[in-house]
């Protein structure tokens, strides 16, 4: 069985990468570098669980303050990553509208096209 010190030191630490992988959240997210920001929610992922069993180790000495320290730092993760899937959604929503306008200019652009003929001899009935 861990100790108290063991299992503080594996939230500490799991909690740390959490925040870690926050800021390459951020970071992925500011250069549109998606296959980062994939990455860094893989290992977000990883993390919670290594959290959750470390959370699960019982503690012969549990210490209240510690807890609510943890807490604070785990809510501080939850905002930030509720802060870049809101930027998501943001973004989403402007690149479907962007797209939505590309759309609608491309119908508009055929509906005025001239049909023109291109069977053979169109340019001489044209002159007469």
């Amino acid at each position: 069985m861990p100790t108290s010190a063991e299992r503080r030191d594996a939230i500490a630490r799991e909690v740390a990468d959490l925040e870690r992988t926050c800021v390459e959240g951020d970071r992925a997210l500011s250069t549109r570098d998606w296959n980062g920001f994939a990455s860094a929610l893989r290992d977000a992922r990883r993390i919670r669980h290594a959290l959750v069993n470390a959370l699960g180790m019982p503690d012969p000495d549990p210490d209240p303050g510690a807890e609510d320290r943890l807490k604070l730092r785990i809510r501080r993760v939850f905002d930030r990553r509720e802060l870049q899937l809101e930027y998501l959604r943001t973004y989403h929503a402007d690149v479907a509208q962007r797209l939505n306008v590309l759309a609608r200019w491309k119908v508009a652009a055929r509906a005025s096209a001239v049909k023109r003929d291109v069977r053979r001899g169109a340019a001489f009935e044209s002159l007469q």
